[in-house]
């Protein structure tokens, strides 16, 4: 992450996460404690180094480093269960949008990646693609919200866009947080 960075209102899980190439808290491994319900401001604006020098005033400021390592773990695949299902349809659009709801997610010419990294929040696990695909989609994916197990997006991303959430254990990287030595 080369560009400026900043947020207001942010906990610190999301400003390291943030520094750290925006990993999602669902491949974060927190091996010290955090400030919880404690909300900072940020700002990173230099020329460049900005993930660099924000790393640096975490461990300063909290006294965390974080660091990638690859451990095997459960995770998602996601895969295409029948192929050429109605809802999942190339964009024939030149513009993009993305709108993430409880119980909806809708999405105009994105690639599959953004599908998955909204999974991987919502469901709190690794979500891996492994469809194939490489074209953007137009997808409008609808499910209970008040489902708790999730279920019914589980589901619906069967029934709706023919793919499906296959649980398996492999090494993927993760973002270990520790305390700075």
């Amino acid at each position: 992450m080369h560009g400026k960075m900043m947020g207001t209102g942010i906990e610190v899980e999301t400003i390291v996460q943030t520094a750290y190439e925006s990993w999602s808290s669902a491949r974060t491994i927190l091996s010290t404690e955090l400030p919880k319900n404690k909300y900072y401001d940020f700002i990173a604006s230099l020329p460049s180094g900005n993930a660099e020098a924000l790393q640096q005033e975490i461990e300063k400021q909290f006294g965390v480093v974080a660091r990638r390592e690859t451990i095997e773990t459960n995770v998602l695949l996601l895969t295409v269960k029948y192929p050429n299902a109605q809802g999942l349809r190339p964009s024939t659009t030149r513009g993009e949008s993305l709108r993430v709801q409880p119980g909806h997610f809708s999405s105009v010419n994105t690639p599959i990646s953004d599908l998955t990294g909204n999974l991987e929040n919502l469901l709190q696990i690794p979500v891996i693609d492994q469809t194939g695909v490489a074209d953007k989609f137009d997808i409008d994916l609808k499910w209970n919200r008040n489902d708790p197990q999730h279920n019914s997006l589980k589901q619906a991303l069967t029934d709706q866009l023919g793919l499906e959430l296959v649980p398996t254990n492999m090494p993927i990287e993760m973002l270990v947080v520790e305390k700075a030595n």
